[in-house]
């Protein structure tokens, strides 16, 4: 089977579908981060940029080739537990830019929300796993399957976007590190998922008075959002009755969706 890899669903390039979630998801939700970056004692531009790499880094996972290999065996492209595949890769980079605060501080801050952005479905929030947990074999298997050239490949079509300017630094960052952060990324799995799975109001590092609390739970949902608006024009699977649902409930309650069209090859996505 010859495919263009990596895929955020079958025919849809991955770093396409990453710059559609993040197009969205910034453009609903404008005046809604600003009021929530004033609740939350963070600066409008911080927040902007976490809800940023959020968005462009959720879906991040997926570019491992443990799913390409079983969509070659079993003929179905599915992607399990790769929010949380994701996400550690976002916890790895903030420990690599601890001399970064800011950097620090977006990375953690999104891994915790991009590890979220599954919780609706049965046993996917971080705080499910455990040591000797079946699922964290499945994760091993997936990190091995995650090679850095590919994760190079989406950051570098990242990077071209003009959108992503907001987190350019933290994009390079990510390009240059990528190789260590893959090699870290298996270290002390559990111990990071835990970790994932605590909120606090202060979390008491880089992010000086910040309500995490605040943050991850409302950028948890601008990414729910906008990630299943943009994955329903995208041919996602028809029988998903209950998300479909929700989506065009959402079409219906964002006044200012219209105002967001994102050209989607040749239909607009809204």
């Amino acid at each position: 089977m010859s495919v263009e890899w990596p895929l955020a669903y079958v025919n849809v390039d991955l770093a396409d579908h990453l710059v559609k979630t993040t197009l969205l998801a910034r453009c609903l939700f404008d005046n809604d981060i600003k009021a929530a970056a004033r609740r939350a004692n963070i600066d409008r531009e911080v927040l902007d940029k976490i809800l940023t790499i959020s968005a462009l880094l959720h879906d991040l996972g997926k570019a491992s080739r443990y799913y390409l290999d079983r969509w070659r065996t079993k003929g179905e492209l599915t992607f399990p537990y790769h929010e949380i595949i994701s996400a550690l890769f976002l916890f790895q980079a903030s420990r690599e830019a601890r001399n970064e605060p800011m950097k620090a501080c977006t990375f953690m801050t999104a891994a915790k929300i991009v590890s979220r952005h599954h919780v609706a479905m049965r046993g996917r929030h971080p705080r499910d796993y455990s040591v000797g947990d079946k699922r964290m074999k499945d994760l091993s298997r997936i990190v091995d399957g995650l090679d850095a050239n590919d994760v190079i490949s989406v950051l570098d079509k990242l990077l071209s976007q003009p959108a992503t300017k907001i987190v350019d630094q933290e994009l390079k960052f990510l390009k240059s590190n990528a190789q260590q952060l893959l090699h870290n990324l298996k270290l002390n799995m559990p111990q990071k998922i835990s970790s994932l799975a605590d909120l606090r109001k202060n979390p008491g590092y880089a992010c000086g008075n910040m309500n995490e609390l605040i943050v991850v739970r409302v950028c948890t949902g601008f990414l729910i959002v906008a990630d299943n608006i943009v994955a329903s024009y995208e041919g996602r699977d028809a029988e998903d009755y209950p998300t479909r649902v929700h989506v065009e409930n959402w079409k219906k309650e964002l006044k200012n969706i219209n105002n967001c069209r994102i050209n989607y090859d040749t239909i607009d996505l809204i």
